[in-house]
């Protein structure tokens, strides 16, 4: 049950937003606004991420509605996704953390650049973090742990684009989304594409950023779920015919 204190936040940010934007809903997707304002435990993530301030919540808010209509969550699905894209397994979520947030990989080595995976996968990112956001067995807690796996990358793989997508999107859409982004063995050639990237983050942001080797990954991730080649025990292959974009563990769980 949400503390009085939690239901007067709640209240506070939906007075605030219809003050601001109540007559601006022709800018979101017809009925979403409606849908994130009844929503208490959600508030409290746009709150919470933005150090419990209210202003900012809704400023946050308002942006994530505008962003859903302008990029077109309500029309996206996984066949929105070429194939090839999903069958060379550049990303895909397996596995859970000790929190109990979903895992999402992703293998930079089979990214391909200069703009011909991004529109492929900024789909797939949208709509894996619209499923954490809205996970019925964890409402308003569940996160998810990047795991950008470097092995065998090279600069002909890095994509500023993408990137600059996902720092948008965990950073200043989802709420409170990301528990942690952890880099794997990064080479040296992408050091310098690092330097960009941190520029994009807030120190909240910098904090969850974590970079390990095959020597300490087991440090963050139970090693049953991390592939072989980066010193875990799973033999685990990424078939979307039998997965879909969904996570295999989860879906054994429900």
């Amino acid at each position: 049950m949400a503390s009085e204190n939690s239901v007067g936040i709640a209240e506070q940010i939906r007075n605030e937003f219809a003050r601001q934007f109540g007559d601006k809903t022709d800018n979101y997707i017809c009925g979403e606004s409606e849908k994130f304002l009844q929503n208490d435990g959600l508030l409290l993530r746009f709150y919470n991420h933005q150090e419990e301030k209210v202003s900012e919540a809704v400023q946050m808010l308002d942006r994530f509605l505008k962003w859903r209509k302008s990029f077109g969550v309500d029309s996206i699905c996984e066949s929105s996704i070429a194939t090839e894209f999903l069958e060379r397994g550049v990303m895909y979520t397996k596995g859970l953390t000790k929190q109990g947030n979903e895992i999402l990989w992703i293998h930079s080595r089979m990214w391909l650049s200069r703009g011909r995976d991004v529109k492929q996968g900024t789909v797939l990112l949208t709509l894996i973090l619209e499923r954490i956001l809205w996970d019925r067995k964890r409402p308003n807690q569940a996160q998810v742990c990047v795991v950008m796996d470097m092995t065998s990358a090279a600069v002909s793989n890095i994509d500023m684009e993408m990137m600059k997508f996902a720092v948008n999107s965990v950073q200043n859409m989802y709420p409170l989304i990301a528990q942690c982004i952890i880099n794997f063995q990064m080479p040296w050639v992408f050091k310098a594409a690092w330097k960009i990237v941190k520029s994009w983050l807030n120190q909240r942001s910098v904090e969850k950023v974590l970079f390990c080797g095959a020597e300490d990954i087991g440090n963050y991730i139970d090693l049953k779920y991390v592939p072989i080649h980066m010193g875990g025990t799973s033999a685990y292959v990424y078939d979307n015919k039998v997965t879909g974009i969904g996570n295999p563990d989860v879906m054994e769980e429900k």
